[in-house]
Parts: C-alpha cells; sequence; structure tokens
C-alpha cells in the first residue's frame, strides 16, 4: 500500500477547492467516495452538487465540533466553493465560452481570473483566520482588513489586491507547468 503524497504548499493556492483537493487528499477522497459521488449520482446535477457539498461539509462541522468559528470556517468555506462552481458552470455554457474566445484573448482572460479568484482566496484566506485562530481572532481580520481596510479603500487593501493580483498569476503559472511536466512525462512514457 502506497501512501499518498503529502500536501502542497498552500501559498500558492487561490482555488478553494484545490485545497481540499490536495491538502488532505485521503479526506478528500474518503469524502468524494462514500458521500459526494453518491449524492451527486447519476445525474450530477447542479442542485446535487449542492447538496453532496453542504452534506461533506456538515461531515467536517461534525468532526471538529459546533463552535462559533467552526461555524464561520465551515460557511465561508461553501461559500468559496459556491463561487467557483458558479463561474465553472457559467464558462460551460457554450454561448458564454464561445463568446469569451471570439472578443476576449487568452492573455486578458487569464488577467481577469487572476482578478477574480481574488475573491474567494479572500473568503478562503478570512474562514482559516476563524478556524485557527478562534471567533475573536477571526472577528478582529474581518474587522481590520475587511471594514476598515477594504470597504474604505485605503492603501492596505490596494497592496493586498495587488499582491493577490500577483499571487493569482504565479498559482496559475504553477499550475500550468505542473500540468505541462505531468503531460511530458505521461508521453515520455509513453513513447518509450
Amino acid at each position: 500500500m502506497d501512501p499518498l503524497p503529502g500536501p502542497i504548499c498552500i501559498i500558492r493556492v487561490t482555488l478553494y477547492s484545490k485545497i481540499w483537493r490536495e491538502f488532505d487528499r485521503g479526506l478528500y477522497q474518503f469524502f468524494k467516495e462514500y458521500i459526494f459521488i453518491p449524492i451527486c449520482a447519476p445525474s450530477f446535477s447542479l442542485r446535487r452538487k449542492i447538496i453532496g457539498v453542504i452534506v461533506s461539509y456538515s461531515f467536517v462541522l461534525l468532526w471538529h465540533g459546533f463552535y462559533h468559528h467552526n461555524i464561520v470556517w465551515i460557511i465561508l468555506n461553501i461559500i468559496a466553493l459556491f463561487m467557483e462552481m458558479i463561474a465553472k458552470a457559467l464558462y460551460s455554457i457554450d454561448s458564454i465560452r464561445l463568446w469569451r474566445e471570439k472578443t476576449i484573448s487568452d492573455i486578458n482572460f487569464r488577467r481577469i481570473l487572476a482578478w477574480l479568484q481574488i475573491i474567494p482566496f479572500a473568503t478562503g484566506l478570512y474562514s482559516n483566520f476563524y478556524f485557527l485562530g478562534g471567533s475573536e481572532v477571526g472577528g478582529a481580520y474581518v474587522t481590520r482588513i475587511l471594514e476598515e481596510e477594504t470597504y474604505t479603500v485605503r492603501w492596505p487593501f490596494l497592496l493586498l489586491v495587488t499582491l493577490g493580483y500577483f499571487n493569482s498569476h504565479t498559482a496559475m503559472e504553477v499550475d500550468r507547468l505542473k500540468q505541462l511536466k505531468s503531460t511530458e512525462s505521461g508521453y515520455v512514457k509513453k513513447t518509450k
């Protein structure tokens, strides 16, 4: 029996679905195989996926305990995941995808994605402030960063958004290079 690979470095992850998929791989595989897929099958409709996500996260909440900070952590995780699911569902509509391919270049689309990925990334960060620090620490971060800096568009907000934009590009590039490397290694194995 081979152990699963270790967790990824979450500093380069902007999509919250990747954190759950690659940070605790065993837990992800368990939830996917025994909770998510049985609920979503056979149609994998959006409604079934939403129910599958909620039931899966309910097990996480049950495991960690029904404390305020865990409830906020889970709710923010679900919100971040639903943002990703909605974006992917919209992009899977042929007319939207074809319009994008016709009017927005791949490079500009990547720039737009980098800006848009800041939103679920920030939601995931806030959720981790609650999970790791508790309700008081999480609330302090939300008050300080979101309410005092973001809503008023002050310097720290602009700095964080700019850094988030560059981090999104870095994450996309690392993913692209990893995918390219795995494709090339698969090609090399087939040709040998």
